[in-house]
């Protein structure tokens, strides 16, 4: 699962249990859950944000 969330171009989700360290409003879980979407693409405002774990360098995300 580690080196999942690790993939360049990976989108993870959490549910569940979330750490006081983020001060979120998520209440008490007994569980945590993590999904990994490997190879997603994501659209902002119908722009492509990445596709193909690959960055849109039109937007200066270029990944060195």
């Amino acid at each position: 699962m580690m080196q999942d969330e690790r993939v360049m171009g990976a989108v993870t989700f959490g549910f569940g249990h979330q750490d006081p360290i983020y001060r979120g409003k998520a209440g008490p879980a007994q569980v945590h859950i993590d999904a990994v979407l490997a190879s997603p693409s994501v659209y902002l405002d119908g722009v492509p944000l990445c596709e193909n774990n690959r960055f849109n360098p039109d937007l200066g995300l270029e990944w060195a």
